[in-house]
């Protein structure tokens, strides 16, 4: 098999160092982001938005950075570094709603951690909608299967945790000039369909984050509400690699 990442230490680490390690991938320890590729939409602009319901930000699991380490970077070193958003009920009144300015795109890729507390028949954390396409980008729960729309077109992956409460990343990825679709869990990528293959995703659309839209910037309903907490939420215009993954 593979092993990474093997230290030693001259001394018996607290449990609260051991633990920020283990957490490093979802906290961003160590992260060097991805080299002359910003998100066109990041987690900051999501969290600098109205946040409607019972919904709100709450300090995560990660905790300071106590090891002797390189300077950290990425989102560690960030504002919203350790800051959740958390979805406690399946209300209709929980969400982030916000014009992202997004221009036609022919590639993105859209990635967070999520660690669900419910799991209802459907739950939806991501959606981008515009005028005639209410299904123009989603992301979420459905049937016990991730669900992955492009343009009203789903890809879906039944690969969940065993473990329900567990955080999981999650990342959906499209590429227009192949049309593939990619849903990855926890870094590997678990299905890929061929979707709408020399399309664009629409510009001037609307973006509600815990909610799935039947009406641009609205239709929401509980059901469909998401219920857990999401991190790092970003997205870019081109479809990321599996290493970038």
């Amino acid at each position: 098999g593979n092993l990474y990442n093997i230290n030693m230490w001259d001394r018996a680490l607290t449990q609260a160092e051991i633990a920020s390690m283990f957490n490093k991938g979802m906290c961003g320890i160590f992260f060097a982001g991805l080299s002359g590729s910003e998100p066109i939409i990041s987690y900051a602009d999501i969290l600098a938005n109205e946040i409607h319901g019972d919904a709100s930000v709450v300090d995560g699991e990660c905790g300071p950075v106590e090891i002797e380490c390189p300077p950290v970077v990425g989102p560690a070193a960030s504002s919203t570094f350790n800051k959740v958003l958390n979805f406690p009920s399946a209300s209709a009144a929980n969400y982030i709603s916000f014009d992202p300015e997004l221009p036609a795109l022919t590639g993105l890729t859209v990635c967070a951690w999520k660690q669900d507390k419910d799991n209802g028949r459907s739950r939806y954390w991501f959606s981008y909608a515009v005028p005639g396409s209410d299904n123009e980008l989603i992301l979420g729960d459905a049937q016990g299967m991730h669900k992955f729309f492009v343009k009203k077109i789903r890809t879906e992956s039944s690969v969940l945790p065993a473990n329900k409460v567990a955080w999981v990343h999650v990342c959906g990825a499209w590429d227009s000039k192949t049309g593939n679709a990619v849903i990855s869990i926890n870094g590997k990528a678990v299905k890929t369909d061929v979707v709408k293959k020399g399309e664009a995703l629409t510009a001037g659309g609307m973006l509600v984050i815990g909610q799935e839209q039947d009406s641009v910037g609205g239709g929401f309903e509980s059901k469909q509400a998401y219920v857990g907490n999401l991190y790092n939420i970003n997205m870019w215009d081109r479809a990321l690699t599996q290493a970038e993954i």
